[in-house]
């Protein structure tokens, strides 16, 4: 969902890997922070927020993987970026 990359987008220290261009961009986004290991922010979203992501390492990319799809609405999305921005400010 675009609307959870654009949110990524504007917290510091978070990479969003697809592409920035909306046409290109599908139900998956792929993200990682700068100052937290993947398998810590994959943790803290699981334990503190109760939120499933993917795991990815392959290629060495050790980011996580989040599919949103038709049945997520935008206050799940808003509440995953709003998470993603505390454990980012810390």
């Amino acid at each position: 969902m675009w609307r959870l990359q654009q949110h990524l987008r504007e917290l510091p220290g978070v990479t969003v890997l697809p592409p920035e261009d909306a046409s290109l961009s599908a139900g998956i986004t792929t993200f990682k922070l700068d100052k937290l290991p993947y398998d810590e922010l994959f943790r803290v979203l699981l334990s503190e927020h109760q939120m499933r992501c993917r795991v990815v390492t392959e290629q060495g990319l050790d980011a996580l993987r989040v599919s949103t799809h038709i049945f997520n609405s935008e206050e799940e999305v808003d509440r995953l970026a709003e998470a993603v921005g505390g454990i980012v400010k810390g």
